[in-house]
């Protein structure tokens, strides 16, 4: 690899500059940060302004910039090649909305150009282009202080934070005990549309590493790390189809579409886990937390001695318990929006120089669980995450990082 020249973009911001950011891949996930660039033009004008898109797909670069310019002044330029982005263009930060595979070079190029980083989930297509990532990563904050920020969402939902506080902060639940994560339903369409998500060597998994890396990451923050997996994973639907409905479009899928997990915590909770696309007929789905005086889900809390409180009751004691200030950290603007909270903060770790809250380690801890589902699944026994993390663990991807040249 070239020596990092770290001096293209204008990676400094004061207190009153807009960043200013490039979009780089334009389907699927970019609608919904396009949807939070919207809420923070409206909200925090001058806070943050999209200079640029980028896409293989020139017309769909150039429809989501006309989508930016009904919001903010200036029409974002529309490029077709990431590399001439970086070097005509010099954005002070990217906005990564990419397939897997791309992730680790997408990332460290970014950094090669001095530019900021925030990256949509999950970090890498492997543990080993993870730790490529996380190098470059180093690299360019030793020596420009540039950010890496990572798209997890899930964790910083209204419902998500006053389930937090309700169990660690004012302890409703008692002690936790027991988490049951279940999800079944039958979906034969593609995932989010595109066909790449089916392709293990190109998305590294199925939804485990690509969906559920956000449940995991949300376990962390209410419970702190997972410790061990003892998982099975299993493709029952090899087909899927553009158009579910007519079943055209067929595309070979390789990826897992269903998966069952013992999971057992740091601190010795359990957790059982279930998800599936594959299962026809009733849809199950439901996520609840058992704790020593009672159990918590979407609902609302029930405790032993028979007090109830509705899941609205509970996020109005929540919030009536933030300080201003607080709140405007969880809650950027009085938004409920989920990505526009992570894109505030990536906002404000830029300006500030503050860490982001899920970052490149962070970001790992949840990918390793994932990696450790496959792991698991593979060696048949369970599989301590942290072996995963370190890359001491690591045959179920042996046939991703050889096709991709990963050490």
């Amino acid at each position: 690899m070239a020596a990092p020249r770290f001096s293209k973009g204008d990676s400094t911001l004061t207190s009153t500059d807009p960043l200013r950011i490039a979009v780089v891949g334009c389907g699927g996930m970019a609608a919904f940060h396009l949807r939070a660039y919207r809420e923070l033009a409206q909200k925090a004008p001058g806070l943050i302004t999209v200079s640029a898109t980028c896409d293989v797909d020139e017309g769909r670069a150039s429809s989501v910039a006309a989508e930016i310019a009904e919001f903010q002044a200036d029409e974002p330029h529309v490029y077709t090649d990431y590399r001439r982005l970086l070097d005509e263009h010099r954005p002070p930060a990217v906005d990564l909305v990419l397939p897997h595979n791309l992730h680790h070079t997408f990332v460290a190029e970014a950094f090669d150009a001095g530019a900021h980083v925030l990256l949509e989930k999950p970090l890498a297509l492997s543990i080993a282009a993870s730790k490529l990532l996380l190098d470059a990563h180093q690299r360019a904050h030793e020596h420009s202080s540039l950010v890496l920020a990572v798209a997890e969402q899930y964790r910083r939902t209204l419902e998500a934070r006053a389930t937090r506080w309700a169990i660690q902060e004012a302890g409703l639940i008692g002690e936790p005990r027991l988490v049951v994560s279940q999800r079944a339903s039958l979906s034969m369409g593609l995932i989010a549309g595109t066909a790449w998500r089916h392709e293990r060597l190109m998305a590294g998994g199925g939804w485990v590493l690509d969906g559920e890396v956000h449940t995991f990451d949300l376990f962390h923050y209410m419970f702190g790390r997972i410790a061990e997996v003892y998982a099975v994973i299993r493709t029952f639907e090899k087909t899927r189809y553009a158009d579910p409905k007519t079943l055209g479009g067929p595309t070979p899928s390789d990826v897992e579409d269903a998966a069952m997990a013992v999971l057992t915590f740091e601190n010795g909770l359990l957790a059982n886990f279930t998800w599936t696309h594959a299962a026809p007929g009733k849809t199950l789905q439901q996520r609840r937390y058992y704790g020593s005086d009672g159990s918590l889900d979407r609902d609302g809390l029930h405790l032993r001695d028979a007090t109830d409180l509705s899941g609205a009751e509970l996020q109005e004691k929540f919030l009536a318990s933030l300080s201003p200030e607080k709140k405007e950290t969880l809650f950027p603007y009085d938004t409920r929006d989920s990505v526009t909270v992570e894109l505030v903060d990536f906002v404000r770790a830029v300006r500030d120089g503050t860490v982001p809250e899920v970052d490149g380690h962070e970001a790992l801890a949840a990918m390793a669980v994932s990696e450790a589902f496959y792991e698991s699944d593979h060696a048949g026994t369970p599989i301590k995450v942290a072996d995963v993390r370190a890359g001491r663990v690591r045959a179920a991807q042996h046939d991703i990082d050889a096709h991709w040249g990963l050490p």
